[in-house]
């Protein structure tokens, strides 16, 4: 692929962001073709779109490991348009776009090999932090889960979800809160204890740090 004076090797799971106006050239190897999907968007927030991406004019490239959550997600968006642009169908659109570029996000991975492997290891310690709301760990615990020396895991860590694995198990824990304030009958103080937290008055100063709000005053927004 070219862009503007520069030439990029493309293969399947590459995915690139071009800005508008640059002039670009494209082609599948014919030995070893592949499928493209391509989006077209723009508008106050598109830029955004494109930084959330992790890409940037002299880094447009990015590789994601699972492309057939990709496909999908591509498909899920272009069923939208078929029913002629309807206010249903754009809402509809916009939500399903958002869900293909997040997916973007979070499945991106290198292709090389060694860095691939550390991003697993990362998205596995991601899961090990889902599965365990409940407690309360420290960096140690969490960077031995994924077999890495504390300063190593945190770098990766930033460097993938830019945030450190503590403030980003704490938002964890924060939007399960916000789950059980507003779909079950829990008291503060027992959402408190369900995700680690011995004191409910500190959990709902770190609450209000997050939401805005006290956790009372977030069930009641969200109930009326």
């Amino acid at each position: 692929m070219r862009i503007g004076g520069s030439k990029l090797r493309m293969r399947r799971g590459h995915g690139i962001v071009l800005p508008p106006g640059i002039a670009h050239q494209y082609a599948a190897d014919s030995r070893d073709p592949w499928t493209i999907v391509w989006f077209h968007f723009t508008g106050a927030r598109a830029a955004d779109c494109a930084q959330a991406l992790t890409v940037s004019r002299e880094q447009p490239r990015f590789w994601v490991e699972n492309t057939d959550a990709i496909i999908e997600a591509f498909e899920e968006c272009y069923h939208h348009v078929l029913g002629g642009y309807t206010d249903a169908d754009l809402v509809g659109l916009s939500t399903s776009f958002t869900r293909f570029t997040g997916l973007c996000r979070t499945l991106q991975r290198s292709p090389n090999t060694r860095r691939r492997h550390a991003q697993n290891r990362i998205a596995g310690s991601v899961r090990y932090l889902r599965e365990n709301l409940h407690r309360k760990l420290t960096l140690a615990q969490i960077a031995r889960e994924a077999g890495m020396s504390v300063p190593y895991f945190c770098a990766r860590f930033k460097r993938q979800f830019n945030c450190g694995p503590i403030k980003f198990f704490e938002r964890m824990k924060m939007h399960r809160a916000c789950e059980l304030l507003d779909y079950t009958e829990h008291r503060v103080s027992e959402i408190a204890a369900a995700l680690g937290f011995d004191d409910p008055f500190y959990f709902s100063k770190r609450f209000r740090r997050h939401a805005g709000a006290s956790p009372t005053g977030h069930r009641t927004q969200a109930r009326h």
